[in-house]
């Protein structure tokens, strides 16, 4: 049940404004930041970060989840309707790290361990049952960020933790053996791991809280580094996890950061040239309600994520009414910034989203305090909008008998 964004994340709003939460599978446009919705995910209450990987082959997206009961379990998610496959429960009292699909191998690889264990596992995991396989032992290894990648040419989990001594970035092979752990430069800072299994090479970003980020192409076997060019932006707040991830077809990386004054966006960079393809801005939302673990399927091309948010969005897949132009009236319009809503039936909720499909106004509290015009059956809605900047904004406005969508132009 795709939908395009302004006749989703409707409302049906309570007189208090509470909404129930649930998770959803949604696809994403990454020039927008956009999504649309594909379904909700059956009692999902939380997602580990950094976790989540693809089988393309499969059309398979996988993620570590808890449930409702505070169960955590491996989802595999049906992308074509968001329907789960697998959820099998994680081990009790085993901790698992660093999961990443193999899709030239068709093999789910992580790691292992007990407590506080420094003697980790490499293992292979079933994802019906997750019946898990040792391959090999790592010794000294603490540290795991889930920062990681498969190289599928070589069959290789690629990712960085501590060997007890150094930062190091690990590339372990399909028979368990560490083939190289290269330290990190020392003083520096690398995130965001890709491998683009199309040319076989090692993507990522060199941070840094003090200079611009560069993004860079880097040997896994001794960690020498080729700067493609620099992010032309400060991106303060670091490289946000388990949102990196590669378009091989297009050779396009994705990523989300901060800028400097702490908005997060989605940046997409060429990869030939560093050059940013677009970079919106996250949708606003409010905690916890969020969108996370972006992934390319590279059979496709398109981008897949998981959104936590209001339990109203999925019931949103009606089509707005067009029987309202009577009924529902916004005035002035054109509008310096400040406009009212005028109906003559009952109003439940309003929201107005910019032409990015971000919310401007999630429910104003102001409708239940609605003036009645003239003691008729006629009430009005005030919305301000200010703040906002001069252009074309769309105002979704429920009622008894569905939703109504109009066009609002704010000309100050």
């Amino acid at each position: 049940m795709k939908q395009n964004i302004f006749s989703l994340l409707l409302f049906l709003l309570t007189s208090n404004f509470s909404f129930a939460q649930r998770e959803y599978f949604v696809e994403v446009t990454s020039s927008t930041c956009t999504y649309n919705i594909i379904d909700s995910i059956p009692a999902v209450k939380w997602v580990a970060l950094g976790q989540s990987t693809f089988d393309k082959t499969n059309k398979r997206y996988i993620f570590r989840g808890q449930d409702t009961s505070n169960n955590y379990k491996l989802y595999s998610i049906d992308v074509t309707n968001a329907s789960v496959i697998f959820n099998p429960l994680f081990p009790s009292g085993h901790q698992f790290g660093n999961i990443r699909f193999d899709n030239s191998s068709g093999i789910l690889y992580g790691l292992h361990w007990v407590g506080a264990s420094t003697s980790v596992d490499f293992i292979s995991i079933n994802t019906s049952n997750f019946n898990y396989t040792s391959i090999g032992t790592i010794n000294n290894l603490s540290g795991q960020s889930n920062d990681a990648t498969v190289d599928e040419i070589n069959h290789r989990l690629i990712f960085s933790a501590d060997d007890g001594s150094n930062h190091c970035l690990f590339s372990v092979d399909a028979t368990g053996n560490v083939v190289s752990k290269p330290q990190f430069p020392t003083g520096e800072s690398f995130r965001g791991f890709a491998f683009d299994n199309s040319s076989g090479i090692l993507y990522g970003l060199r941070w840094s809280d003090t200079q611009p980020t560069v993004f860079v192409t880097i040997n896994p076997a001794n960690f020498n580094y080729t700067i493609i060019d620099t992010i032309p932006y400060h991106l303060t707040g670091g490289i946000a996890m388990g949102y990196p991830t590669f378009d091989e077809a297009n050779k396009r990386y994705t990523f989300a950061a901060d800028d400097s004054n702490n908005n997060r966006h989605l940046y997409t960079v060429d990869a030939t040239n560093a050059q940013v393809i677009s970079s919106p801005s996250f949708p606003t939302f409010t905690v916890p309600h969020n969108l996370i673990e972006t992934k390319y399927d590279n059979s496709s091309g398109k981008l897949y994520a998981l959104h936590f948010g209001h339990d109203s969005e999925l019931t949103s897949v009606e089509e707005p009414r067009t029987d309202a132009e009577t009924t529902l009236t916004l005035f002035p319009n054109p509008s310096p910034g400040v406009f009212t809503v005028i109906s003559l039936e009952k109003v439940i909720g309003i929201e107005v989203f910019n032409v990015m499909g971000e919310r401007m106004i999630i429910g104003d509290r102001r409708i239940g305090n609605s003036q009645q015009m003239n003691n008729s059956n006629s009430y009005s809605f005030p919305i301000d909008l200010s703040s906002q900047p001069e252009g074309v904004y769309f105002v979704h406005i429920r009622t008894g008998r569905g939703f109504v969508a109009k066009k609002i132009i704010i000309n100050k």
